[in-house]
């Protein structure tokens, strides 16, 4: 069985994703995914049973991921977003302005994969840079819960940090936004909005 920190990171994962394309844990059964149950111990890092293969290929196939991005996960990595796709409105390109505009033709959500981070080979990888968003999410997703019962002293200063971490997270994707290809943008602006609500 793999570490336990591995299977956290694995629930994160899924969870901003599914969250991402907009599907809730039900929608993510109907398309062939995990049942519900499975779901909220995956995304809870608490799943006990063996991955089969079977799992593993409808989480990737219902989440966008190539195959083997589960396993990747587990190993430390990052899931690796299928990048051939017709974008569908849970795609829709995000402008600053908040507006939402269709990027192409819609298919099923459930199907749409997130555009992977594919920068022009002269401009630096976004790959990590995104993956550090990630983590910032899934900070900022499990501050509330984990700083409850915290002195208020001590959340106003974790607060602080993890809005310097958003800010960061922010500044990078800003920086990347001119040279990101059309798939990759969409996803940044998504990336963007979601640094951006209020913890």
């Amino acid at each position: 069985m793999r570490p336990i920190m591995s299977r956290e990171k694995l629930g994160q994962r899924m969870r901003l994703r599914r969250r991402e394309l907009g599907l809730t844990q039900e929608a993510v059964r109907a398309s062939g995914g995990p049942g519900t149950t499975a779901q909220r111990q995956l995304e809870k890092g608490r799943y006990s049973h063996e991955l089969t293969p079977k799992l593993t290929t409808s989480i990737e196939r219902v989440l966008g991921w190539e195959p083997g991005s589960v396993k990747c996960v587990l190993d430390g990595g990052e899931p690796t977003l299928a990048t051939a796709h017709e974008p569908s409105i849970a795609e829709a390109e995000v402008r600053p302005d908040g507006d939402a505009t269709p990027a192409g033709p819609a298919v099923p959500a459930a199907a749409a994969p997130m555009a992977a981070p594919a920068p022009e080979p002269t401009a630096p990888a976004l790959g990590d840079q995104f993956g550090l968003v990630y983590e910032v999410l899934a900070m900022r997703e499990s501050f509330a819960d984990t700083t409850a019962g915290w002195p208020e002293e001590t959340r106003i200063a974790l607060h602080d940090q993890v809005e310097r971490f958003s800010r960061t997270a922010e500044n990078t994707l800003l920086a990347a936004l001119s040279w990101l290809p059309d798939e990759a943008r969409a996803t940044a602006y998504r990336l963007l909005a979601q640094l951006r609500d209020p913890l």
